[in-house]
């Protein structure tokens, strides 16, 4: 699977579909973040499969690599609609987004309790 679909089919569901870590999976996006904060923008790779590792882990990865296998490539912009500005921004738009779905979920799950 290509670090680009990986990377941009997560980023869609950050922004798009947070749903999808429901109902547990939103809890441990902070670890997530951490490991994003490791990881060098110019090094898709390695950002790729942390996030593959994580949806794994929570029971994500199988939907993750049809969606991917499916979906947008950061290297088109168009297809993008500018959720990456530029390519050197992606861990940093990443972690950004990571921490606002976070923030989200928690909000509504502590509006349901």
């Amino acid at each position: 699977m290509e670090p680009t679909k990986v990377i941009a089919e997560f980023q869609d569901w950050l922004q798009n579909h947070p749903e999808y870590f429901l109902p547990a999976a939103w809890q441990d996006l902070p670890q997530l973040d951490e490991n994003l904060a490791e990881a060098d923008d110019d090094e898709l790779f390695p950002i790729a499969m942390t996030i593959s590792k994580w949806c794994s882990r929570h029971n994500l990865g199988e939907k993750l690599r049809q969606k991917a296998s499916q979906g947008k490539d950061i290297d088109d912009p168009q297809a993008m609609d500018n959720t990456f500005t530029e390519i050197e921004n992606i861990t940093q738009t990443l972690r950004q987004s990571v921490q606002t779905c976070y923030e989200q979920l928690k909000k509504k799950a502590q509006e349901e309790q």
